[in-house]
């Protein structure tokens, strides 16, 4: 382990590869940090400074993290599966290729974060923040959004099969050649919101400005329900 210090006066703990499992950490200083490849399996990491964090490849499978800053922080094939996310601000975020499945937590802020190709099967994630953020090719199969913020949202190539996005709100969010068999986007606010291409066996019912949602002609109707 390397303890230095950056510019800004932040302690840099240099733990790349190191063994933190079931380690309690909670209200720790760690910004800018280097966990990468670190196992942080059910780590206790509530309330914990890690923005700017270096985690790429890091297991924090399980781990606390309600509460935790990891604004800007680089998650890039992370496995945080199962791992608890309440309140917790992960704007600018990179989360490209990470491993999700059945994260949960309300309130957390995704805006842009760079979600590229990860998997959310199972998350359960609602009233969450993800303004202007990239899932592009994310699989958000079963997902719970309900009253998530998705204005701006990429989410191009996505599968959101069997997901509820009740009362989300996708103003101006990109759902071309998305998969949206079975997903629920019943009272989902859809002002310029576009399904260029995309699989449509759909809830529709309620959907707020649906009249001004985009490439509804040109996507593949299996079936949606508009009533």
């Amino acid at each position: 382990m390397r303890i230095l210090r950056h510019d800004t006066g932040a302690i840099l703990l240099e733990l790349p590869g190191t063994s933190l499992r079931h380690a309690v950490l909670s209200d720790s200083p760690l910004s800018y940090a280097d966990l990468e490849h670190a196992d942080l399996t059910h780590a206790d990491l509530r309330g914990s400074d890690l923005c700017i964090g270096r985690l790429r490849g890091a297991c924090l499978a399980g781990a606390d993290l309600r509460g935790a800053d990891l604004s800007g922080a680089d998650l890039s094939g992370a496995d945080l599966s199962d791992a608890r996310v309440l309140g917790v601000k992960l704007s600018g975020a990179r989360l490209a290729n990470a491993r999700l499945t059945r994260i949960t937590g309300a309130m957390s802020d995704w805006s842009g974060a760079e979600v590229r190709g990860a998997d959310l099967v199972g998350a359960h994630l609602g009233r969450t923040k993800w303004c202007d953020a990239d899932l592009t090719g994310a699989d958000l199969s079963e997902a719970f959004l309900c009253h998530a913020d998705l204005m701006r949202a990429d989410l191009t190539g996505a599968t959101l099969r069997y997901a509820n996005l009740i009362a989300a709100d996708l103003t101006g969010a990109s759902l071309r050649q998305a998969d949206l068999v079975f997903a629920n986007l019943c009272e989902a606010v859809l002002r310029g919101t576009d399904f260029t291409d995309s699989l449509l066996r759909t809830v529709l019912s309620g959907a707020r400005d649906l009249d001004q949602a985009i490439g509804l002609v040109a996507a593949h109707h299996l079936g949606a329900s508009y009533e």
